[in-house]
């Protein structure tokens, strides 16, 4: 009796830490790499614009500064319940209106670029993307094994053909994007609103 009465408080203390481990430090390891992606699409998308690609005030430009800087402020909030929480805030009607609204302000900004202008945004809102679903899947109790099991079998895939890694693994969550294109946008649309609300309150802090 005391053996499997110490057996139980072993195995409960040690799936107490593993459950700590990936729900706090894995998290905030997790946080701490989107973030790095998401300031270097950044800094990416700022140098395109000093390089004179596009203008800085573009409203391209703007929107999807907007979008990384609240993504880089909510890093620590996005998650699949919290695009849950978004989906279950409005109606499908108004989800839908919204997301279109946004996507089609965006496009229309877009057009009135140069082709490099075009490219560099492209590029940003790719790199976006990339981030936003990596993140979310290495995070995910659901999807963060297989996430692990799908790595390996790309890098296997890699050393195969003696391809690119980093090139296989963004392709493939490229693919699973197109699948959530929805929750992607809405993301995209909530961090926009919020890069927005801090820059306005940035400057009239400044005035």
């Amino acid at each position: 009796m005391t053996e499997l009465t110490v057996y139980i408080f072993l195995s409960a203390l040690t799936l107490g830490f593993l459950v700590w481990l990936f729900m706090s430090e894995y998290r905030s390891y997790r946080v701490r790499v989107i973030r790095h992606h998401l300031f270097e699409a950044r800094d990416n998308l700022f140098a395109a614009a000093v390089r004179g690609d596009l203008s800085f005030d573009d409203r391209a430009y703007g929107m999807v500064r907007s979008v990384i800087n609240g993504l880089i402020l909510k890093a620590d909030a996005v998650s699949i319940p919290y695009t849950l929480f978004l989906f279950l805030m409005c109606s499908r009607k108004d989800r839908v209106a919204r997301s279109n609204e946004f996507e089609a302000r965006l496009e229309k900004a877009i057009q009135k670029l140069s082709v490099p202008g075009k490219a560099a945004i492209g590029k940003a809102l790719q790199e976006i993307n990339i981030c936003l679903v990596s993140h979310v899947m290495h995070i995910s109790v659901v999807f963060c094994l297989p996430t692990q099991l799908m790595k390996l079998l790309v890098h296997a895939n890699a050393l195969r053909d003696h391809a690119n890694y980093n090139e296989l693994a963004d392709a493939e969550i490229e693919r699973v994007g197109t699948k959530i294109h929805s929750p992607l946008v809405m993301l995209e649309r909530e961090a926009y609103a919020i890069g927005e609300y801090t820059d306005l309150d940035c400057r009239l802090q400044a005035a």
